[in-house]
């Protein structure tokens, strides 16, 4: 019986190692069945913080581009990503009016035509069917909702509806809903009743051009939103930040701020305390939930054009803020205090945490305006950059897209493509890199720069089939079992058992 006790507490320690190794992913609200939602949406999750939870099992000592796509046009949106029935599907939109959608090997899966240029999609069941949607606003101001295995045409929801990023959240529903900004100064939420839309507007009197933040109040969803320009403002650059109560579809908090809000708006909790961290065009301004009283206002060099990220970059257990400006880099602990900066990078978009070099400490990922992406790790300063043709416009995505343990990073670019940026383990070679193309490309360089020192531093709609999805190679998904959740699950029946009867029948 010794032999059985040092089996169960073998098995016990590999599976808590495993439990450690295994990069988190984000699951779909209603959990349909076989499917992992890895990147859902714009900043990772409807609080738009920016922090990936996981990350890569091995550490890594490089990176290397695995493989590139090539779109009509420029490509200014995140990518949203999910494992259906065991592939792995990359969602983005492009100038050129069409959703792509590639596998994790870069080959085209199927292509959807909306006839207007678009950002950010997002995935969920949004009509409670058990399997994922894609949604995605386009440029004439519609709204479509696309089955996200076939592409196929489940709803096209006409209105004025910004086309940045819709948040998915279940607020009316048992399934997601979406929440949606339009340039009529109104918040619309859109649930999927017995397979129609149903459509509740919440007048709010400025332009929303940014996807809303969703946060939790004493077990009650709330909606956080930064405005631009008011109807009867245009020209100037006034805009506030308004807390809504969607039950009541009313604004219960509001601070105005004097400055267009820029991007949308991270949310966390610090010391039993939640914060949200708005960006204007020369400030990080810091305000507590639910009151949005200002706590803190901190002056950032240069021009701020997007959100920032929230996460822990130097190991602290302290929320730290990464703003992106022309000026560079900035990071603040939640305190006020600059810690780092990193000027060499002019920033557009919105930079991201996450620990893909898998030492234990998220790294920030920072996309510039200046076609580059950078790695920073704290200890180590800038590790890598991606040179692209074309200015970075929205952060990348992160996802373990092959099931290798290790984190991708996924950039969309101006110069037409979409990258995927794979870490490298210690034993692995950084020879290959290929690309699937529509034409001629620009090259694309990976490069160790110079170690710069760290510085002190209710309507509704029918569905409508105009466009239509293109599946160019007819690709059938399977369906298979994650094998590796059924064996975790038997071998975790099996050791209760053990444990059971090594309790009762005093196995010695």
């Amino acid at each position: 019986m010794h032999i059985m006790k040092f089996v169960v507490f073998m098995t016990l320690s590999i599976m808590l190692i495993l439990s450690y190794t295994q990069p988190s992913v984000a699951y779909s609200m209603a959990h349909p069945r076989n499917t992992r939602i890895l990147w859902p949406m714009y900043m990772y999750s409807p609080q738009h913080n920016g922090t990936f939870p996981g990350r890569s099992a091995s550490h890594a000592t490089g990176f290397k581009v695995m493989w590139r796509f090539e779109a009509k046009l420029c490509i200014a949106s995140q990518p949203a990503v999910a494992e259906i029935n065991g592939v792995t599907l990359i969602y983005f939109s492009s100038c050129d009016g069409h959703l792509y959608v590639v596998n994790n090997k870069g080959k085209l899966v199927w292509s959807y035509d909306t006839g207007g240029g678009m950002d950010t999609p997002a995935l969920g069941d949004v009509n409670g069917d058990g399997k994922i949607d894609v949604v995605v606003g386009s440029g004439p101001g519609d709204l479509w909702i696309l089955d996200a295995t076939t592409g196929k045409l489940e709803y096209r929801i006409h209105g004025d509806f910004s086309i940045t990023s819709p948040t998915l959240y279940p607020i009316y529903s048992r399934h997601d809903d979406i929440v949606i900004g339009s340039w009529d100064g109104s918040l619309y939420i859109i649930t999927i009743m017995n397979n129609h839309p149903v459509i509740k507007k919440i007048r709010i009197g400025n332009c929303i051009i940014y996807s809303p933040t969703i946060v939790t109040i004493n077990e009650k969803p709330y909606i956080l939103i930064g405005t631009a320009l008011s109807e009867q403002e245009i020209g100037e650059t006034r805009g506030y930040i308004a807390l809504i109560d969607p039950n009541i579809g009313k604004i219960i908090a509001y601070n105005e701020i004097g400055n267009q809000i820029h991007g949308g708006i991270p949310v966390t909790n610090y010391e039993g305390v939640t914060i949200a961290v708005a960006t204007t065009l020369h400030q990080v301004v810091i305000f507590k939930l639910p009151s949005l009283k200002i706590i803190r206002q901190i002056n950032v060099p240069g021009y701020i054009s997007m959100s920032p990220a929230i996460g822990d970059f130097n190991g602290d257990n302290v929320p730290d803020i990464a703003v992106a400006s022309s000026q560079g880099l900035f990071v603040y602990s939640i305190n006020g205090t600059q810690i780092y900066s990193f000027p060499y990078t002019k920033g557009y978009a919105t930079p991201l945490y996450a620990d893909v070099d898998g030492d234990g400490i998220s790294e920030i990922i920072v996309p510039g305006y200046d076609g580059r992406l950078v790695i920073i790790n704290y200890k180590k300063g800038p590790e890598y950059f991606l040179e692209t043709k074309g200015p970075l416009m929205r952060p990348p995505s992160i996802a373990d897209i092959d099931n290798d343990g290790m984190l991708e990073i996924l950039l969309t670019s101006r110069d037409f493509h979409l990258y995927c940026i794979k870490p490298i383990p210690e034993t692995t070679s950084t020879s290959e890199i290929t690309t699937t193309t529509r034409g001629n490309i620009g090259s694309a360089t990976l490069q160790t720069p110079t170690q710069y020192p760290m510085q002190s531093i209710t309507e509704t709609s029918i569905p409508e089939h105009n466009g239509g999805a293109r599946n160019p190679s007819g690709l059938s998904i399977p369906v298979q079992p994650d094998i590796l959740v059924i064996m975790t699950a038997g071998l975790s029946i099996i050791l209760v058992i053990i444990a059971i009867i090594s309790k009762y029948y005093s196995i010695k």
